[in-house]
């Protein structure tokens, strides 16, 4: 199947920014070659939608990322008769950063994943081919977090929002969804199963064997917490890091001195990846 390709922006006007996003669907027409930012994909630029009823996947990124490191999950997910987005969360990306590790930014994440659904579905273009009730959210790392809050997690500050305390609760927005999808997710704003009980969907969670940064172990607290069903789909990851995760850099972006770009010895990140994507497609296809 086709795969189209769209970028759209939506106002946040709480925080007076703009949320890109990158749309990837079923299409009609045929796929060129195109940029995504640095990045090379194929695809039908501006293509009609192909379908109707189709699943929305909105997909967050980490601290500090950005939208294309998940384009190849977009682009299987669109194979799969999907609409994935990808957005860029203004304040917490890369060259937009100015927000990390900010009370602010961990309040505006939800809020961004939340107004880019509803500006989907007010969207002429789209809004007749997607389905209102078959909405998945996806994220990593940080993104993980996100998707989890909006979902219905009560999360608090942490430390790093409030170093001298007391942490205290914070209000973000919730709305039910039919999925999560949670890979190397940092869930340090749930510190208690109970801020997690109001997450009742399915999740597919997905951990890295030598992640230093979100280690498995973090995500008990998502195991314990997460409301009936559990997760249907919860693996460890062998071999892989934190940022194997993401889609591969380009071999001359490939350094120590880019971290997202680094896995652990002997990890082969491409072959992982399209397992994974498969994995992920075929548990929204189930679910969704």
């Amino acid at each position: 199947m086709t795969a189209g390709f769209r970028q759209i922006t939506f106002p946040d006007p709480v925080q007076d920014a703009t949320i890109e996003t990158a749309l990837f669907y079923p299409a009609s027409g045929t796929a060129e070659a195109l940029r995504f930012g640095a990045y090379p994909i194929a695809a039908a630029l501006n293509a009609p939608v192909r379908g109707e009823t189709l699943p929305l996947v909105v997909v967050s990124h980490g601290n500090g990322g950005f939208p294309q490191a998940h384009r190849d999950l977009a682009l299987r997910l669109a194979e799969a008769g999907m609409v994935a987005a990808l957005i860029r969360h203004p304040g917490n990306s890369t060259g937009d950063n100015g927000l990390a590790n900010t009370l602010a930014i961990v309040e505006a994440r939800p809020r961004h994943m939340n107004l880019v659904i509803d500006g989907l579905f007010a969207d002429p273009a789209l809004s007749p081919a997607l389905a209102p009730e078959r909405i998945a959210l996806a994220g990593h790392s940080l993104g993980a977090y996100t998707a989890l809050a909006l979902a219905g997690g009560e999360p608090v500050t942490t430390r790093r929002e409030t170093p001298d305390g007391p942490f205290r609760p914070f209000p973000v927005p919730h709305r039910a969804v039919r999925a999560l999808v949670l890979l190397a997710p940092a869930p340090f704003w749930f510190p208690t199963p109970d801020r997690l009980t109001g997450v009742t969907a399915p999740i597919f969670l997905r951990t890295g064997q030598y992640d230093d940064i979100t280690p498995d172990s973090a995500s008990e607290v998502i195991r314990q917490g997460v409301s009936s069903p559990r997760p249907l789909d919860d693996a460890v990851a062998p071999g892989a890091g934190h940022f194997s995760f993401m889609s591969p850099f380009p071999p001359s972006r490939i350094t120590p001195e880019i971290p997202a770009s680094q896995d652990p010895p002997g990890f082969d990140r491409p072959a992982f990846l399209r397992g994974l994507h498969d994995e992920i497609a075929a548990f929204l296809t189930r679910i969704l």
